[in-house]
């Protein structure tokens, strides 16, 4: 009894061990890790700031008037 608790003790977990390393990235963090140090790279050989100061284009932001606030 001794044996089969410790070999099914040792078995779920080299098992449990290797599924839980081999399961998807969950969330996708490493794929976006590698992503933003590719546009970091891009971004850097074309001489352009990290961040631009506008995050979205001006020109597509509606403002309302003052009368239809």
């Amino acid at each position: 009894m001794r044996v089969g608790f410790f070999f099914g003790i040792s078995v779920a977990l080299v098992i449990g061990g290797t599924f839980i390393h081999y399961l998807p990235d969950h969330g996708m963090r490493q794929w976006a890790r590698r992503e933003a140090e590719r546009l970091i790279q891009q971004r850097e050989r074309e001489s352009l700031p990290l961040i631009s100061e506008n995050y979205y284009d001006p020109d597509k932001i509606v403002v309302p008037t003052a009368g239809e606030e």
